[in-house]
């Protein structure tokens, strides 16, 4: 976890300063935001889903009470054959809030959020709504880093924030600068679980990332190849404690590949 600040009261410390307590804040400010959307009285549906369980599942309980088996159908199906933007607005901060831990519903993770969001136009929204989006995006993505990374998808959120047109160098500067020695084990399997094509080209590759626009490609790939990336990668598996020796060595390995790809890839015209 980062730099805390406790206060005691009644003889139980509270923490005010965490990664966690300010994703509760931003989750907090997204559903003061959306409020003015109410829950859709219907639903357009298309056959293709089943109209009556899904809305039956959304209907007759209080947002915060839905849960991933509640939302999951329709967070997948939403804008595209269920429901319009303004009925996504309505269910998007509990969307958001499940989407914090892994929970097997495609529409629940970060990626698939922010294709909804680009497909639904979200740039055009009123500004109150884009920032408390961004924020919570970018506390989620420091939140996800200081997670186990068996627990979390943490690289999601980033490859949600480029998929959705976010800014992405706040997101990599935090990525670097991260003292949680979970961030770098999951930056040495981001590094190292890229198909093969990554090698070959240099540029970030895969999964939701095809989707991507080459802009915000182009910047983490360069990211991903600067010298002090590599360097830190290293002195974290040196510098910090360790369950196992596995972990050092991955840190290293992926530290060796982002060497290579620096040494291929320096001038553009090198890549194939």
């Amino acid at each position: 976890m980062s730099e805390r600040k406790n206060a005691k009261a009644n003889g139980h410390v509270i923490l005010l300063d965490t990664e966690y307590h300010r994703v509760r804040l931003a989750i907090d400010r997204l559903y003061v935001v959306f409020a003015s959307y109410p829950a859709p009285k219907s639903l357009e549906i298309s056959p293709l889903n089943d109209r009556d369980k899904m809305f039956r599942m959304l209907n007759g309980q209080p947002l915060s009470a839905l849960w991933e088996d509640d939302l999951g159908a329709y967070a997948f199906s939403a804008l595209y054959t269920a429901g319009d933007d303004r009925d996504y607005r309505h269910f998007l901060p509990r969307i958001l809030d499940l989407a914090l831990r892994p929970s097997g519903q495609p529409g629940l993770s970060p990626p698939v959020i922010a294709g909804k969001l680009d497909y639904a136009g979200w740039r055009a929204w009123p500004s109150n709504e884009i920032d408390c989006i961004e924020s919570f995006f970018a506390f989620a993505w420091a939140f996800a880093l200081s997670s186990p990374p068996d627990l979390t998808e943490a690289t999601d959120w980033l490859a949600g924030m480029a998929r959705a047109r976010m800014e992405v160098g706040g997101a990599l500067k935090t990525w670097e600068s991260a003292k949680s020695h979970w961030a770098w084990l999951t930056l040495a399997r981001f590094v190292l679980d890229r198909p093969k094509r990554f090698r070959e080209t240099g540029l970030v590759c895969g999964g939701y990332w095809s989707e991507v626009d080459s802009v915000a490609i182009e910047e983490i790939s360069l990211w991903l190849r600067s010298p002090s990336l590599a360097d830190g990668l290293l002195r974290a598996g040196i510098e910090m404690n360790w369950p196992d020796d596995a972990s050092p060595e991955l840190l290293a390995a992926a530290a060796d590949l982002l060497d290579e790809l620096r040494d291929r890839f320096s001038d553009p015209s090198a890549r194939l």
